[in-house]
């Protein structure tokens, strides 16, 4: 099922042609997430609901200038089987740096080269064609399969990406500290379209993408020694971003 949305890119490139006269803008503090949260709220989408574009069909994303960052795209939990994240995390995990006692699993896959796990494990990304899925397998020392039940179906991330990523403006910033107390400026910004589910799977093959897991163990609370898995992400090389999204020529560019 492919989804258009509507894009109103002329209120956009107002409200953001407003933040920018702003100049410096105040922010929490410096954490590389923050100035996409302080862009959310200055754009009044502080209610976001996650499955959807940010801004009336246009997803929103910041970059830091004369930064080298991956981008998330999407997040995905993978289809293949039930709680797949779950049999991970719990058969091959590795001890929490922070508390031996508790499990993390924090690794990144592409299909380019094979990703080490620990006790002598390997993962890398395959995608699967004949059968419409893109599959983590897991290997041995000896380069024997030993897992591939975590998967993610074509029909799953076509939706997604039709649902979430038709329409794309990266606004790109700066940040700096004085007194004490973190800024952001937002400089300038480009629209780009989806070039389509074909330059996906081109752009995860050449390993420009990869799916990256964030997954540890609840420390304190009434949850304490539960799993928290914070999201399966496909996240871009952003210096690859043209490779999957084209520029729209539209004059937004600021300076």
């Amino acid at each position: 099922m492919i989804i258009i949305f509507y894009a109103d890119f002329i209120g956009l490139k107002e409200k953001c042609d407003e933040i920018i006269k702003k100049g410096w803008i105040e922010c929490s503090n410096h954490n590389t997430g923050n100035a996409g949260l302080l862009l959310e709220r200055l754009l009044g989408l502080e209610n976001h609901n996650f499955c959807f574009p940010d801004y009336n069909g246009i997803e929103i994303k910041t970059k830091f200038i004369n930064s080298i960052s991956r981008m998330t795209l999407f997040n995905a939990t993978p289809d293949g089987c039930l709680f797949s994240a779950k049999r991970l995390y719990e058969n091959y995990g590795y001890p929490d740096h922070n508390n031996k006692n508790f499990k993390a699993f924090h690794f990144s896959f592409g299909t380019n080269r094979k990703t080490y796990l620990n006790n002598d494990i390997y993962g890398k990304l395959y995608i699967d064609r004949k059968n419409r899925k893109i599959v983590l397998k897991l290997y041995d020392t000896n380069n024997k399969l030993i897992d591939e039940e975590t998967s993610w179906s074509f029909d799953l991330l076509e939706e997604r990406l039709s649902i979430k990523l038709n329409y794309l403006l990266i606004m790109y910033v700066k940040k700096t500290k004085f007194q004490n107390k973190y800024y952001c400026k937002y400089l300038y910004y480009t629209f780009f379209y989806f070039l389509g589910f074909e330059e996906f799977l081109n752009s995860i093959e050449k390993g420009h993408i990869k799916i990256a897991f964030s997954i540890n163990t609840f420390r304190t609370g009434k949850r304490a020694g539960k799993i928290h898995d914070h999201g399966t992400s496909f996240v871009i090389d952003i210096n690859h971003i043209e490779n999957l999204f084209c520029p729209i020529n539209l004059d937004v560019r600021n300076h």
